[in-house]
């Protein structure tokens, strides 16, 4: 597998993508980019339990701090660093976000200063879209338990879901594997990660092509699908 890459991991609250990627990046003695999620008192402050209110702030805090992040991995790597990036959230998330948050001239605001940041940021290697069930998105976001995360609804949840699938179905910035983990414990059951890390490195290694194509990658999306539960 070529090391000189950039892998992110994407998907809905809840899907496991912090999870994922902190055990891909060990895995492959590759370099991270967390998202700082904590740090943004706007989202922690009361985001979820008035939405309108805190939209515009938090989604402009988490801009500009995605930002500040995202643009050093332009930098070439230090000599005994790994030129091998894995990040657990990808820059485009920001619009995913607006989209369903803010509206009218809060919106028109924010995507002006996304557009101008955007040329700025490193394009990945692979963006892998983890997805699952509803309810089993609730499930873990219920046991991890973040206390600012229990007043988020299924309803936004849901609402979310279909704003990532409606941005991934015309995505062609970068190749996208879709894995289905509904149904897989790959924190806990290493035959599961095993089977999504192998398909995550048989991609970056050329053995499965994607298309970026909405209906060829529709179908290699279902081939993933049967692989990861074989």
């Amino acid at each position: 597998m070529d090391t000189n890459k950039y892998v992110v991991i994407e998907g809905v609250i809840g899907v496991g993508k912090t999870s994922m990627a902190r055990m891909l990046s060990q895995r492959w003695q590759a370099q991270t980019c967390f998202e700082i999620f904590e740090e943004n008192p706007f989202l922690t402050g009361g985001f979820y339990k008035n939405t309108p209110e805190f939209a515009f702030n938090t989604e402009v805090f988490f801009l500009l701090s995605r930002f500040r992040q995202q643009r050093g991995l332009n930098a070439a790597p230090a000599e005994s660093a790994s030129p091998l990036f894995v990040s657990d959230y990808f820059f485009e998330k920001n619009s995913i976000f607006a989209q369903l948050n803010l509206k009218g001239e809060d919106l028109e605001i924010y995507q002006s200063l996304y557009e101008r940041f955007l040329p700025e940021i490193r394009t990945p290697d692979l963006v892998v879209f983890l997805q699952a069930d509803l309810e089993t998105l609730m499930r873990r976001i219920y046991f991890r338990d973040r206390e600012f995360e229990r007043s988020l609804s299924p309803t936004y949840l849901e609402n979310l879901m279909n704003e990532y699938y409606r941005f991934f179905s015309s995505y062609t910035k970068a190749p996208v594997l879709t894995i289905p983990t509904t149904g897989l414990d790959f924190v806990n059951d290493p035959a599961d990660f095993k089977k999504i890390s192998s398909l995550i490195e048989e991609r970056l290694s050329g053995k499965i092509q994607l298309s970026l194509k909405t209906k060829e990658r529709a179908r290699d999306h279902s081939e993933s699908l049967r692989e990861a539960h074989v």
